[in-house]
């Protein structure tokens, strides 16, 4: 894995949208991104503090990571992505880390 150089900057959490069924909606999340990175950021947040990740199955997580990281790479400048990792239990948190 390559490691990155944070730079100096607002990392916002974004949160993670779902449809009328409670689904994960990952058009209106790209959406969101897209429109997150015009703004000169130098990164975002997917499943922080607002994200719902403690809501999520693991696969779930996976499609929001994939799906930010994607609409991130279609923008002039990506950016740093940061992906929340909590979970409830420690060993969870380690889990998702590596």
């Amino acid at each position: 894995m390559a490691m990155t150089t944070l730079h100096g900057g607002i990392y916002p959490p974004s949160p993670t949208f779902f449809d009328a069924a409670g689904e994960l909606d990952l058009a209106t999340l790209a959406t969101h991104v897209t429109w997150l990175m015009g703004h000169s950021l130098p990164g975002l947040l997917a499943l922080g503090s607002n994200g719902e990740a403690l809501h999520l199955d693991d696969g779930e997580r996976v499609a929001v990571i994939r799906a930010t990281r994607a609409a991130m790479d279609a923008q002039p400048r990506p950016g740093v992505l940061l992906a929340g990792t909590a979970d409830q239990t420690t060993r969870g948190t380690i889990a998702r880390c590596r």
